[in-house]
C-alpha cells in the first residue's frame, strides 16, 4: 500500500514539475535547449542536437527574441 501511495505522489510531483517547466520564460527555455544541444554535440548525437537548435529558432521566431551570440555558435 505504501508503495502505491509513494508512486502516486511521485507521479503527481513529476507532473507538477513538468508543467512548471513548460511555463518558463522563452529566454530560459532557449538557454536550456542550448545546453542540451551542446551536450548532444559532445555525445555525437548530431540529429538530436540539430532538433534542439531548431527549438531555439522556433522560440526566437515565436517570441521575437534577441538571442546572445553564443546561441548561434555551439562550443566544441
Amino acid at each position: 500500500m505504501r508503495r502505491v501511495i509513494g508512486s502516486v505522489v511521485l507521479t503527481v510531483l513529476l507532473g507538477a514539475f513538468i508543467e512548471a517547466a513548460a511555463q518558463l520564460p522563452p529566454e530560459i527555455m532557449a538557454d536550456r535547449y542550448l545546453v542540451e544541444a551542446e551536450r548532444l554535440m559532445k555525445e555525437k548525437e548530431f540529429k538530436a542536437a540539430l532538433e534542439a537548435m531548431e527549438k531555439i529558432v522556433a522560440l526566437q521566431k515565436e517570441h521575437d527574441l534577441t538571442l546572445p551570440a553564443e546561441t548561434t555558435t555551439i562550443s566544441r
